[in-house]
């Protein structure tokens, strides 16, 4: 096998400069080619796109690329969001993910992004990060990386796989370290839901905090949350069972998962355990709505 090591250089980049002969021409070239695919993007948006480029960018990228980037920056700038796409490579065995995110912390977006593609055993080849500023005090990161299934073979566009590896890059701008760091010690379990469970110890938190701060802090709440996670799973199972947009759990049924789990609460023999696994328990009954299914949301509420 080889070793590939990308070097990434964070800070302010050397902008764009048109009196540069090089870079000039690449701004020729895009226009051109703009004309040429008849592409609804005039000359004075594509100068303007190309203001906030960095020079590496306009003179390492081609028209073609350029362009998609713009459709892509066009998409995201001005939402908060994030957008997600698989490219074909022209080798037939690779795929070319890109995650566009507006006004997010370029070092932080590159790391989260690789852990979660580590996360679903994608393995990346050729990484690449690019900033593109909005002209309104914003700005747009690009992050691109060549990669291969475990199996050494391109990505399926088509395949769960895949819908779970954009499920979790569209949510990574907004997800709580404290979830990811989950999420890295607790494999099997969704980043979703240990996203849910984090909350659930935060609501924990608000109770029994007042009745003593020192011994109920919000590490130690998790702690024992984690040290019990077979019952956490299951609150928050009940959790997601609650309120599944798809066939939302009744009143009668929810009661009787209630009592299950409960039983198993009262079979632990650590009382702060118990403790904590009840005001979880108790969180979920007392929660009227949550915009955890939400495929665009924020931050879980």
């Amino acid at each position: 096998g080889k070793l590939v090591l990308d070097t990434f250089v964070f800070g302010d980049p050397e902008p764009f400069d048109s009196r540069d002969p090089r870079q000039s021409a690449t701004l020729t070239d895009t226009i051109r080619y703009a004309k040429e695919q008849k592409l609804d993007w005039t000359p004075d948006q594509i100068s303007s796109y190309f203001a906030g480029c960095s020079a590496e960018y306009v003179l390492t990228c081609t028209p073609l690329r350029v362009a998609a980037h713009w459709r892509l920056f066009s998409r995201v700038s001005g939402t908060d969001g994030t957008i997600v796409e698989l490219e074909a490579e022209s080798h037939q065995t690779m795929s070319r993910i890109v995650v566009v995110v507006e006004n997010a912390r370029t070092r932080t977006m590159l790391e989260r992004c690789a852990t979660i593609l580590a996360r679903h055993h994608i393995s990346i080849h050729r990484a690449y990060l690019d900033i593109i500023k909005d002209g309104k005090g914003g700005s747009v990161t690009f992050v691109g990386f060549v990669v291969q299934d475990h199996n050494g073979r391109a990505l399926a566009p088509a395949s769960s796989e895949w819908a779970e590896v954009v499920r979790d890059l569209r949510r990574i701008k907004w997800v709580d370290d404290k979830a990811l760091s989950l999420a890295g010690r607790w494999p099997t379990i969704s980043i979703d839901r240990c996203e849910a469970l984090i909350a659930l110890c935060n609501l924990a938190h608000q109770v029994l905090s007042p009745q003593n701060r020192h011994l109920w802090t919000r590490e130690r709440i998790q702690g024992y949350a984690e040290e019990s996670m077979a019952v956490s799973m299951l609150v928050v199972e009940l959790l997601l069972a609650r309120f599944d947009p798809a066939k939302p759990m009744q009143d009668a049924e929810f009661a009787a998962a209630r009592q299950r789990i409960e039983t198993e609460i009262a079979r632990d023999p650590n009382e702060m355990h118990r403790t904590v696994l009840t005001k979880l328990l108790e969180a979920v009954c007392a929660t009227l709505r949550t915009n955890y299914f939400l495929p665009d949301r924020f931050a879980l509420c």
